[in-house]
């Protein structure tokens, strides 16, 4: 009977097509993956596996995970081109919107346009490959040129003035030239046959001898040498267009079907794809067909391998958590509750509560003819397909994971307790095995012995008692998240992330992270198959195979949603009647358990060299030479895989140090030093091994021209020759500086000489004197010998300021007080003088040139108070500080100057220049003073660090 129900779900499972098999599947590429446009035209794959693709918006070149984008920054005359192709050689060819054809260049990484199409404003509309050694290119005016493929050079060409739908070459000189309703053959220019068709043609393909070629759904194959129609068929379809199959033809239909047709009798083998907006089908003959779209972007058609069922409808819960394969159907749970059985047709549904239940979720599924025991988050439920469900030991729920110990026998984990459950003549019996530990995964060895996951850790439950299982460190106290059990009596442990752990009473076997094999950083579940372990992770299924001589060592290879998976996140694995059933995140997969895809080599190329401040487009017979600034590389990879992977792993070294793996397609080394460098890089198979073709390229970075020891040299002479000249230098500028000063002294001495010279006016020496005497002939005797003490004072102030360069201003004053005082003897009541200083004005910390103040003071008696005649004289002198700067102003009421400022005599021009060449600021300017003109001369002189220590005073007279 066992044997019997196993035919029987071999046969009903696997074997309808309307369900459960799908020939082909699709994969779509559009603007979200990379594609510049939506809108596609054509596509072609070159010699190294790169597919181009004609775009509305540029070509595309892919790898299969990666599109590099070309536009008119790349040379494309126009953005929008109608059709790619490979001529002989492998160089591949873009036709632009009514712009000249260009090729791809590998060397610069662009197109490059013909200089004599261009110059001669060809409009492209077709390509031919006429030889491996010729192509044809048609414009839309009919003219048609021959391009030899080696050099790109025009060998011949032709005009018909009409659209061109096809070109052949039939031998050296002759050529079969296809128009819309007429085919000519053509030798040495001149048409030697001709034959006319009823309809216009639509569609046209050749194939050596044939060509194919019709309207709408009459086909027809005409003889290329002689233009004869020697086949026709009606078709049960209008046709579109033609493109070639390794075996037949495609045709798609103006409704977007694609048929496979044989070509010796035009019959249809089968349908390929359906209801698509197709503009080309392209079969290079490697097991994939690229589609073409209007709208949809590229379409990746591939062998139906990986069977799904249950996928995701409108409104429907999709993430399976759990799957089962028993009496003759596919039972799976859901999130909310729900059991899904499907029998091979058709669906069917069933709650295990009246309403959804978003806590309800079922965990595992158990049969025991003819009841199902149901593990859910809520409860547990007994349930068969005649009966509704029915929950049982309602005390017992949360329940977090179960596990199969025989056909009868289960034990049961909730967040609190571990159970054991067992089927007895139509009823299921629970016993309590342990409390007090969260149970979230278990590995079954007997009926009273298990290794438990909880949430610190692992455990080992035996005797009735749980023990902490230490694994040296290994586990420690992190979530364990999924274990099984294999033959080999290993347990395999899986913990929260992307550790996986196999031990057995011996000791630790293995430790591994899954995501350096497979895709995914998280694991979901664990099935062992015999000595094989299936990993479930959040982005794939993974198979690993363990061998144990002569040392321990794993094999891994992997299924993605590329490869025909429902959903990326796997939930549960089953293994029933050599087929391995998946429980994803959108939907129920099942292949035999055998399946495994071809680890095949995947070609990866270096496609160029970013230095930084430059792109290198890589070609591998070249070795750029950088200079020691362009120290940080990048390359640049693409490797050709489109067998299904998620992504690339590769792995590189530089100058045979240790290899490196990365994710990256970009390789960056920084701060390179000078020196040859060797960069290799290998792409990384499905089963996790390096391809054997590795991608190689060398580079030298030029030493900087100062560490050459010819600089050096060159260095150490001229630093020598420059200290010498600049020590020559030094001392000459030291000797002329010490000159210059000696010559300054010499100026300051003679002006010093001369300030002396001009201290004390003779005139006005005599004048005191005649003015002391005339007070002794007055009997004045007091008044006199009073004036004679001031004159003795000012002569004996004289004599002591000539020792001193510099006087504090307050010694200037009084000395300028005592001039003052003889001056106003002379002239009597003529005039009157003071000085005031402001509260914050130091006079003792301001030092000024000695006798620098007198000849001013002298100039205002004598060229302004002495011309006075109707006014009394006024002379007022000021001293304030202002911005770190004392300014002294002496300002007297004479007549003083019109357009000018006065010279003076020599005394001031002395005072001029010692003002000068002390820093002083000195001018002479006009102002008012009480209703009053005035003359003021200024003196501005640098002071620091001053502190306001007097109050105002005034000296009057």
């Amino acid at each position: 009977m066992k044997i019997i129900l196993l035919l029987c779900v071999v046969l009903v499972l696997p074997g309808r097509e309307s369900g459960w098999s799908q020939p082909l599947s699709a994969r779509y590429y559009s603007i979200k993956q990379g594609l510049p446009a939506q809108a596609l035209y054509g596509c072609v794959q070159d010699r190294r596996g790169f597919l181009w693709i004609a775009t509305e918006n540029g070509v595309a070149r892919f790898d299969g995970f990666q599109f590099r984008h070309y536009g008119i920054a790349d040379g494309l005359p126009d953005p929008d081109v109608l059709n790619v192709f490979m001529d002989g050689s492998g160089v591949v060819w873009a036709l632009p919107f009514q712009k000249a054809p260009v090729y791809y260049n590998d060397s610069t990484d662009t197109f490059c346009s013909l200089p004599t199409l261009v110059n001669r404003q060809f409009r492209s509309y077709q390509g031919f490959v006429l030889s491996p050694a010729e192509i044809a290119i048609s414009d839309i005016h009919g003219q048609i040129y021959v391009i030899r493929s080696s050099d790109r050079q025009i060998t011949d060409s032709l005009n018909f003035h009409s659209l061109v739908n096809h070109v052949v070459k039939l031998d050296a000189h002759t050529y079969g030239v296809l128009l819309a309703q007429t085919y000519f053959i053509v030798r040495n220019h001149q048409i030697i046959k001709s034959e006319s068709f009823h309809a216009p043609v639509r569609y046209s393909l050749y194939d050596p001898s044939v060509l194919y070629c019709g309207n709408n759904n009459d086909l027809q194959k005409i003889n290329a040498y002689t233009g004869k129609i020697f086949f026709h068929r009606k078709m049960p379809f209008a046709i579109r267009q033609l493109n070639r199959a390794p075996h037949g033809l495609y045709a798609t239909t103006l409704e977007g079907d694609v048929y496979l047709l044989d070509t010796a009798t035009l019959n249809v083998k089968k349908k390929i794809w359906h209801q698509a907006s197709i503009n080309d089908v392209y079969d290079p003959g490697k097991g994939l067909i690229w589609i073409s779209t209007k709208e949809e972007g590229l379409v990746m058609l591939r062998q139906q391998v990986i069977q799904r069922v249950l996928q995701k409808q409108d409104n429907e819960p999709s993430n399976l958590n759990c799957v089962l394969v028993a009496n003759q159907q596919l039972i799976a749970g859901n999130n909310h509750g729900e059991l899904i059985m499907w029998d091979g047709t058709q669906a069917y549904h069933t709650a295990l509560t009246a309403r959804t239940n978003l806590d309800a979720w079922i965990r595992r599924i158990f049969y025991n003819p003819p009841n199902f025991l149901v593990v859910t988050q809520i409860g547990l439920f007994q349930f068969s397909p005649e009966k509704p469900p029915v929950q049982i030991f309602p005390a017992y729920y949360g329940f977090k994971t179960a596990a199969r110990v025989n056909d009868s026998t289960y034990l049961l984990g909730t967040h609190g307790h571990l159970l054991l459950c067992q089927y007895h003549r139509g009823a299921y019996h629970l016993k309590l095995l342990y409390a007090g530990q969260r149970i979230t995964a278990i590995a079954p060895v007997t009926e009273n012995e298990c290794y438990v996951g909880s949430h610190d850790g692992l455990y080992h439950f035996h005797q009735q008692q749980m023990h902490k299982v230490d694994l040296g460190g290994n586990i420690g106290q992190q979530k364990v998240s999924a274990l099984a059990h294999d033959q080999r009596g290993w347990i395999w442990v899986a913990y929260a992330g992307d550790s996986l752990l196999a031990f057995d009473p011996g000791g630790v076997k293995l430790t591994m992270r899954i995501s350096e094999h497979f895709p995914g950083d998280i694991i979901k579940c664990l099935y062992a198959d015999g000595n094989q372990i299936w990993v479930g992770t959040n982005n794939s299924l993974g198979k690993i195979g363990v061998y144990t001589n002569p040392a321990v060592h794993v094999q891994t290879t992997f299924f993605s949603t590329n490869d025909g998976l429902s959903g990326e996140q796997i939930n549960d694995i089953e293994k029933a009647n050599g087929q391995i059933y998946v429980a994803t995140s959108n939907g129920i997969s099942y292949f035999p358990d055998n399946l495994s895809f071809p680890a095949a080599d995947i070609p990866v190329y270096i496609m160029g060299i970013h230095t930084g401040k430059r792109y290198i487009a890589y070609v591998s017979n070249q070795t750029p030479v950088l200079s020691y600034l362009e120290n940080h590389i990048r390359f640049h990879l693409s490797a050709v895989d489109y067998s299904g992977l998620p992504g690339i792993w590769y792995r590189y070294r530089l100058n045979e140090h240790k290899w490196i793996i990365t994710k990256d397609p970009v390789v960056s080394f920084y701060e390179l030093p000078p020196g040859k460098y060797h960069f290799q890089v290998q792409a990384i198979r499905r089963d996790g091994m390096p391809s054997s073709q590795v991608a190689e390229a060398s580079f030298e970075i030029r030493a900087p021209f100062f560490v050459k020891p010819f600089f050096w040299i060159m260095f150490i002479s001229i630093a020598f020759v420059t200290a010498g000249i600049s020590i020559w230098r030094y001392f000459r500028k030291k000797h002329q500086r010490r000159i210059k000063e000696l010559e300054q002294q010499k100026k300051m001495i003679d002006l010093e000489m001369q300030m002396m010279r001009a201290q004390i006016n003779p005139h006005f020496i005599f004048n005191t004197l005649n003015a002391i005497k005339q007070m002794i002939y007055d009997n004045d005797i007091r008044q006199a010998n009073h004036y004679l003490d001031k004159f003795s004072d000012l002569l004996r102030t004289t004599l002591y300021t000539r020792q001193d360069a510099m006087i504090p201003l307050h010694q200037e004053l009084e000395y300028l007080s005592q001039y003052l005082a003889l001056e106003k003897l002379r002239f009597g009541d003529q005039f009157t003088y003071q000085v005031i200083a402001e509260d914050n004005v130091e006079m003792q910390d301001i030092l000024i040139p000695a006798m620098i103040l007198q000849p001013v003071a002298e100039n205002a008696v004598k060229h302004g108070i002495r011309k006075l005649r109707h006014r009394k004289g006024i002379i007022l002198i000021r001293i304030s500080l202002q911005q770190q700067r004392c300014r002294v102003e002496i300002m007297d009421n004479g007549p003083g100057f019109t357009d000018e400022l006065p010279t003076g005599g020599k005394g001031l021009e002395i005072t001029r220049k010692r003002a000068e060449w002390h820093g002083i600021r000195f001018y002479m300017q006009r102002t008012i003073y009480y209703d009053q003109p005035c003359t003021v001369a200024v003196f501005e002189i640098p002071v620091l660090n001053l502190q306001p220590v007097c109050q105002t005073s005034a000296v009057t007279s």
